[in-house]
């Protein structure tokens, strides 16, 4: 009877080590191993049809899976298997971290007719150098490559840091690459190409990208090349900030568009049409322009306006303001100063400055000095021969103009002249000149530059160069002014059989010896040079028929003459 107690005891201790085992650990379904809470897995329903598959087991709602076999299960599945089913459900286990997922590649068994680059891992596959220091080619650059340039740069394919401007691949670098005809690639690449073209797609872009533009495209929307718009950006940073809307880059890069361009702030709205060319002499001015674009209705140009529509022009459309107001359109125009006034109404001058009024230019004008400088080659560099020509310029601005003494003194200007057609004339006299001579006689090229189109429209046009010999060694020549169809000039020739000496227009600035005006320079190029090397056009190919003319003007054809009922 005193024992009872210890045996009551020694139950109670039996029973709690049983309860206590019973908690600690229970047998698995597989393995029929007792394990501790945290090994045990839950077994789902796809899990359950599987083991049911592979082992002969019956099991229950209850059971669970060792770590072990989980591990030993899962990782025997196929990799379509493995990533379709979602095997072991975990959702309740806070202390479960699930195993690094991995990835399995299909083999390159997809040909496609496109150029692909070699791949390398231990070679730079631009230039063929070998590591260390090679950085494995982003997807963003291979993408950009495979949408730029056609070329597959397959994962994985390693280069040269230089070869890289910071995501992208450098365009030099790009087409020095020798790439294979085709390529052989993996579905999981033409998958991921497909999908970025997706999405290339979708994106929708309101404003210019300057960080995916390359080097040409920088040069046609600015006028500067990449490396100079981003030198620039490190210049200003600190006076400019990103802001959500565009980073530095992008400011500054529309900045320099803007100004190479000449678009407002909104591109402009849209273009209604574009006319023309036309030519330009005298009888196609502004005005002249204008009236021929409404008169023939151009492009249906009239269904473009209406009564009580505003046309802001510039004195040069002062032609053109009887005809807008009878199409009942509105001109504003700066206004001209009266005869015999020397200063505007305040109503007039106000009015005209709403008409004139356009951003200051002046910070412009200074901000593309200096980028000019900076970054762009100078203008005109200067050479062995600006020595010699300068002192050859000093010392003829010494000189007078002998042969308008002699003319003026001779009245030769005021003689009887028998004009003749300068093909007809027998000039076998006149010296035959080089380039370098005619560069020595006009100081310069300017003049020579505008030659072979000047006297190419004198000698297919309405005017031909007439030539009147006053006697052997000096020829006086009459030439139809370059502005002014009205207006013609004569001009004097002096030479003999080896060299020109001397020359003399009526023009306004026809005395000079410095050089000389266009009109004597046209001559003397054609006499001592054009006509010897060019036989038929000068050099200079006609456009006239791409030109419009705005003083042709076809006849207006009346409804009620036609035939039509």
């Amino acid at each position: 009877m005193d024992r009872a107690p210890d045996f009551k005891v020694g139950v109670r201790w039996f029973e709690t080590q049983q309860d206590a085992r019973s908690t600690a650990s229970i047998p698995v379904c597989v393995c029929k191993t007792r394990t501790n809470p945290k090994n045990r897995r839950k077994i789902n329903s796809e899990l359950k049809q599987l083991i049911l598959k592979r082992l002969p087991i019956e099991l229950k709602d209850t059971d669970v899976l060792c770590n072990k076999c989980r591990i030993k299960h899962f990782y025997k599945l196929s990799p379509v298997e493995n990533f379709d089913n979602k095997l072991i459900d975990q959702s309740d286990n806070e202390e479960y971290q699930p195993p690094v997922s991995k990835s399995f590649a299909s083999p390159p068994s997809v040909r496609l007719n496109i150029p692909s680059t070699p791949k390398s891992h231990s070679r730079c596959f631009i230039c063929k150098r070998p590591g260390p220091k090679l950085i494995v080619v982003p997807s963003e650059a291979r993408f950009t490559a495979f949408v730029q340039r056609n070329v597959i740069i397959k994962s994985g394919t390693r280069c040269c840091p230089v070869h890289m401007d910071e995501s992208q691949i450098k365009d030099e670098a790009l087409q020095s690459v020798k790439a294979s005809e085709s390529a052989f690639v993996n579905r999981a690449t033409v998958l991921e190409l497909l999908n970025k073209l997706r999405a290339s797609c979708n994106k929708t872009q309101k404003r210019f990208d300057f960080n995916t533009l390359n080097n040409e495209e920088y040069v046609d929307l600015t006028g500067l090349n990449k490396e100079a718009i981003r030198d620039i950006c490190a210049g200003v940073e600190g006076h400019i900030r990103n802001t959500p809307v565009r980073d530095i880059l992008t400011t500054v890069g529309i900045f320099f568009f803007k100004l190479k361009s000449g678009l407002s702030n909104t591109i402009l709205g849209h273009y209604m049409s574009v006319l023309g060319p036309y030519l330009s002499d005298g009888k196609n001015n502004d005005a002249k322009i204008l009236n021929h674009i409404i008169n023939t209705n151009v492009e249906d140009i009239k269904s473009y306006v209406h009564p009580g529509d505003i046309f802001v022009v510039d004195r040069g459309f002062r032609d053109s303001l009887q005809l807008l107001e009878d199409l009942g359109i509105q001109s504003k125009m700066p206004s001209f100063l009266p005869k015999g006034e020397t200063q505007f109404q305040t109503e007039v001058a106000n009015t005209s400055r709403l008409v004139t009024k356009v951003p200051f230019i002046g910070d412009f004008v200074q901000i593309i000095c200096a980028v000019c400088n900076k970054y762009l080659p100078p203008l005109s560099s200067s050479c062995s021969d600006d020595d010699r020509l300068a002192q050859h310029m000093l010392q003829l601005a010494t000189q007078e103009n002998s042969l308008k003494t002699e003319i003026e003194e001779s009245n030769l200007d005021k003689s009887r002249a028998v004009w003749v057609p300068v093909s007809d004339t027998d000039l076998e006299d006149f010296p035959r000149l080089t380039e370098d001579i005619l560069r020595t006689l006009t100081c310069g090229v300017y003049q020579l530059k505008l030659c072979p189109g000047y006297i190419q429209e004198h000698l297919e046009g309405d005017e031909d160069i007439r030539v009147h010999k006053e006697r052997s060694g000096l020829i006086r020549v009459r030439l139809q002014s370059r502005h002014v169809s009205a207006k013609q000039y004569n001009l004097w020739i002096k030479f003999n059989n080896y060299e020109i000496l001397g020359w003399y227009c009526k023009c306004r600035s026809g005395s000079r010896i410095v050089g000389m005006c266009a009109h004597c320079a046209a001559v003397i190029w054609y006499l001592g040079y054009g006509k010897h090397r060019f036989l038929g056009a000068l050099g200079v190919r006609d456009w006239s028929e791409y030109v419009d003319d705005a003083s042709v003007v076809p006849p207006t054809v009346d409804s009620s003459d036609s035939n039509s009922d």
